[in-house]
């Protein structure tokens, strides 16, 4: 730590007492759009389209994230949103590529 740093840890402590020396936990949420429980709902009633229709595009999850928040989301917090609730992106081929057609 710094000189100056702690100089103002001094001066802060002074003015506010030990409520300002507390540290602020780090880690968690930080910047979210939708809380815990409405992120559950969501994917609650995706889980069940998917059921339903048996396969789901991250295009449709996509839609369905920013029809809720109200705007255009990232790569990032949707696979971060995806990871958040044990959701993988899986895939299967109903065809295999090398498969000949006349089979």
């Amino acid at each position: 730590m710094s000189k100056s740093k702690v100089y103002r840890y001094l001066e802060n402590y002074n003015k506010s007492g030990v409520n300002y020396v507390k540290f602020k936990e780090r880690g968690r949420r930080r910047r979210f759009y939708l809380s815990l429980e409405e992120e559950k709902e969501l994917f609650a009633s995706m889980s069940e389209k998917s059921l339903q229709c048996l396969t789901l595009n991250i295009s449709d999850i996509r839609n369905e994230v920013e029809a809720k928040i109200g705007h255009k989301i990232s790569d990032d917090y949707l696979w971060d949103l995806l990871h958040r609730h044990n959701w993988k992106k899986k895939s299967h081929r109903l065809i295999h590529p090398k498969s000949n057609e006349e089979d």
